[in-house]
């Protein structure tokens, strides 16, 4: 005879589990919420502790000249190629007017930028497949090399990342929801990356690709809907051209300065190092690691010797995971993977062999320029499809104790690609250190000065200025053109490399030798200790203060 529960003490359990139920159920229905909350708490915190400021690679400094010049109210648009690139200029101005100059505030763009560009790839993964994509992908940006290298500088590839990647979201959302708003976003996003740097000019071959490819699949028409795509594109190009009006007397400048500076650029005769790097520079890029090479000599039982893991290495393992996931989604014929696939492919094919210069008559066409960050617009495509194919592969499997062994499987796939990538982000970021080190300590130096003290450095230590808080901006000159050391008044101040083999001038590195009117006052050292990879990556910009007691010169 079983015994029987009285029904007050169920109604006791019910009072007591009721509470716990609702707790856990409130925990349950928002985790999504508190997770991609943890993962941008995490990433503005990230790239806050990393912030350097200008560093020098790129063009950080020329947009940090145009920025306090803005600030001091002395902005123009001119022929000067950096002036119409205003959602780099004036976003940096922005955070220069409510923080001051210095560091942190050089890059609060691209730290924005950042972390605008992880919440973009949660919304993408969530559009496009589902919020746990969104997560992943978010997760995945977060440690992605890649993009990290340049986070907390002044780099204009992550605001471009961030803009290409917003519009593509725009569009998702206005061909989801057939939404005259989301059409006319879309259309006026369009010309915001390019208005960073050239480089987001990328946006254009991927739209007229996808969207002739929609066209002829018959997934796209076009009706007074889709035409708000024109509308918005119409608006954001008429309101440019009111703006560059006001500020040159010319509504066409950015596009007649960008053509005239790359046509220049791309002369016959003329070819930067990057343009002739060649069209597979990329795929050596993305693929570090030789695994092809390691593999088949472990195989044939020959010594395998694994060197070079972190110089110059941004792309860890995620490039091996984006192929082995692509695979795998297209033998699925997974059709939510065509977005970020296209995206992909589109931007990488258009990197290796688009041009920088191209003339009909005679026939010259010039490869365009390849740098490493220039691969930051196909990041999130990269991180979006490695998720979709961890998301598909944990699916596929109906069995629960099998789908628990893929999950396991999955989630070390993932741990192990952001584990590896922890040292390449501590190798770039302690490469900043040691590159920027004697900048930080001579712009402060200098900033204990009286602001009317003339300070005179090389155009490749000019980050002085920012460091130093450019309290008074016209007190700074560059004295590259200088032949001699008394050409440089006495009382002032010079900032002097410590290697003359990168700077090629006569009275460095060692001035006292040419200029005995000259006193060292700072030589700084970083005492912490670097790997040689590190130390060596920044030996060339390191440099020295010295005081001018009298300008003669032997």
């Amino acid at each position: 005879m079983t015994d029987k529960i009285h029904p007050s003490s169920i109604k006791l359990h019910k009072k007591i589990l009721k509470p716990q139920n609702k707790e856990f159920a409130w925990i349950k229905h928002h985790y999504t919420q508190l997770i991609i909350i943890a993962i941008i708490v995490y990433a503005i915190i990230y790239s806050v502790l990393v912030s350097i400021g200008p560093a020098k690679t790129g063009d950080d400094m020329a947009y940090a000249g145009l920025a306090i010049q803005t600030i001091h109210g002395a902005f123009h648009e001119t022929n000067y190629i950096y002036t119409v690139r205003f959602l780099q200029v004036f976003p940096i101005a922005f955070f220069y007017e409510i923080l001051g100059v210095n560091g942190f505030s050089s890059a609060a763009w691209d730290i924005t930028s950042f972390v605008l560009s992880v919440i973009i790839a949660y919304f993408l993964g969530k559009e496009l497949y589902n919020k746990k994509v969104g997560l992943i992908a978010a997760l995945l940006m977060c440690f992605f090399p890649l993009v990290l290298q340049y986070t907390g500088t002044m780099s204009d590839d992550t605001p471009v990342m961030m803009f290409v990647s917003l519009t593509i979201l725009a569009l998702l959302y206005a061909r989801k929801r057939n939404s005259k708003k989301w059409y006319f976003a879309s259309g006026a996003l369009v010309i915001s990356a390019p208005l960073v740097t050239p480089l987001g000019f990328i946006i254009i071959p991927f739209l007229a690709g996808y969207l002739a490819i929609e066209l002829l699949r018959r997934k796209l028409s076009i009706n007074r809907i889709t035409l708000y795509f024109v509308v918005g594109l119409l608006f954001s190009g008429i309101l440019l051209m009111i703006i560059n009006y006001i500020l040159s007397g010319n509504p066409l400048i950015t596009i007649t300065l960008n053509g005239y500076y790359y046509s220049q650029v791309g002369t016959p005769g003329f070819a930067t190092a990057g343009a002739l790097a060649g069209p597979l520079y990329y795929v050596h890029v993305i693929f570090p690691y030789n695994l092809s090479s390691l593999l088949y000599n472990a195989a044939m039982g020959k010594n395998v010797s694994i060197s070079n893991l972190w110089e110059n290495n941004v792309a860890g393992f995620f490039f091996y995971a984006f192929i082995i996931c692509t695979a795998y989604l297209i033998a699925k014929r997974e059709r939510r993977a065509y977005l970020p696939l296209l995206w992909f492919t589109i931007m990488f094919v258009y990197l290796s062999v688009g041009p920088e210069y191209i003339t009909l008559k005679p026939f010259y066409y010039l490869l365009m320029i390849r740098l490493n960050r220039y691969l930051l617009p196909i990041a999130i495509p990269v991180v979006i499809i490695i998720s979709m194919g961890v998301a598909r592969f944990i699916e596929d499997e109906k069995r629960q104790k099998r789908k628990i062994i893929r999950i396991i499987f999955s989630s070390l796939a993932i741990i192990f690609i952001i584990t590896m990538s922890i040292p390449l982000n501590l190798f770039w970021y302690h490469t900043k250190i040691v590159t920027e080190y004697d900048m930080q300590q001579i712009g402060y130096y200098i900033s204990n000065l009286p602001n009317t003290t003339k300070i005179f450095y090389l155009n490749g230590l000019s980050e002085v200025i920012v460091f130093s808080g450019a309290q008074n901006p016209n007190r700074f000159y560059a004295y590259d053109q200088i032949s001699n050391c008394s050409a440089l008044p006495t009382g002032a101040y010079v900032v002097v490399p410590k290697y003359v083999e990168y700077y090629n001038l006569a009275y460095t590195p060692n001035p006292s030798n040419y200029c005995p009117g000259w006193k060292l006052v700072l030589y700084p050292r970083l005492d912490e200790n670097f790997s040689t990879a590190v130390t060596g990556q920044g030996i060339v910009f390191r440099a020295k203060l010295y005081y001018i007691e009298q300008n003669n010169s032997k």
